[in-house]
């Protein structure tokens, strides 16, 4: 049974020593998933810095009728 146990040990350790190694495809998943967070939040500011834009738009045609 105790050799059972280090057999398991040893395979267990094979494995997860296997999945440190990223391959070339796995490298480009990561890289196409960091473009695509980057594009979102680029997304997000520019809807964001639009929706401050429309604020400040709004809120200059309620000055200026209330100058009125």
């Amino acid at each position: 049974m105790h050799k059972l146990s280090w057999i398991v040990c040893v395979v267990l350790l094979s494995i997860v020593a296997g999945c440190d190694k990223e391959g070339p495809a796995e490298q480009a998943g990561e890289r196409i998933d960091e473009a695509v967070e980057d594009a979102r939040q680029q997304a997000q500011d520019v809807r964001d810095e639009g929706k401050e834009l429309a604020d400040d738009v709004a809120d200059a045609i309620d000055r200026a009728d209330d100058d009125e």
